[in-house]
């Protein structure tokens, strides 16, 4: 099954994640369903560049969702969820303390007449100033979700051979008459990375773009190479579990100071 929703996170260990489900647990009648996933990703990139550096390094997310909430979309084998509460953190290779993450995300439960079940979630999130896209897809062994409905399950490895995590850097839109600095890049309306090789200023109107990979587009006195699209896949290795969310007791020195 493809679900194809470019309006959507990445994968961590949750830290900020009490205030979400707080806010959440006041405004739902029902019981908060904690998705959670932990592991690391892949030592070796499955496709794609590793630019920031989450092979071999460890994750752990929640998603909070309200059980009993209505999907957005649904099909016979699979609903979607939207919008879902992402919480947690990235640790990549580059940074020397984990990087907080918040997000709004599509969330999917696939569950086929046969074969694995599947959670898999999809959005954008903001890294040190830059728009990232990314899609997690978690196979889990068939049976573990009982319906497509919002709901706990137990504790599961994930299947690894069928899980990836996708992740692509979104670069701006062209623009007219700006002057563009070499290496610069934009993402042209088919959704490929156009990269500047000689430094100038763009025409007045968007060329007509060069879609081959490290062809050329002559634009004002800019010239682009295709860089086509993007994206780096990981393969994801861990536990997955749905628990019913229970708030933390308040101590009493808390409640003092409130």
């Amino acid at each position: 099954m493809v679900v194809n929703m470019r309006s959507i996170a990445i994968a961590a260990a949750v830290i900020s994640g009490f205030s979400a489900a707080q806010n959440l647990k006041a405004t739902c009648s029902n019981p908060v369903i904690a998705y959670q996933a932990s592991g690391e990703f892949g030592p070796n990139p499955v496709s794609g560049s590793d630019t920031l550096k989450l092979a071999g390094e460890p994750f752990s997310i929640t998603l909070y969702a309200c059980e009993g909430l209505v999907p957005t979309k649904t099909a016979p084998d699979y609903s979607v969820y939207y919008p879902i509460e992402l919480k947690g953190q990235v640790k990549s290779s580059l940074l020397v303390q984990p990087y907080n993450i918040s997000a709004k995300t599509a969330f999917i439960l696939e569950v086929p007449p046969t074969g694995l079940d599947s959670a898999q979630l999809q959005g954008y999130v903001t890294v040190e100033g830059r728009s990232i896209y990314i899609k997690g897809d978690l196979a889990l062994p068939a049976g573990t979700l009982t319906s497509q409905s919002i709901a706990p399950f137990a504790k599961v490895a994930i299947v690894t051979a069928k899980s990836e995590f996708i992740y692509s850097e979104i670069s701006p839109a062209w623009a007219a008459s700006t002057a563009y600095a070499a290496n610069a890049e934009i993402m042209d309306p088919s959704g490929n990375t156009q990269e500047v090789i000689v430094a100038g200023t763009s025409g007045a109107t968007a060329p007509v773009w060069n879609e081959t990979l490290n062809g050329t587009t002559n634009d004002g006195t800019v010239v682009w190479t295709g860089k086509g699209t993007l994206s780096t896949s990981l393969s994801v290795i861990g536990n997955a579990a749905g628990n019913v969310y229970t708030p933390p007791d308040v101590k009493a020195g808390d409640m003092l100071q409130r």
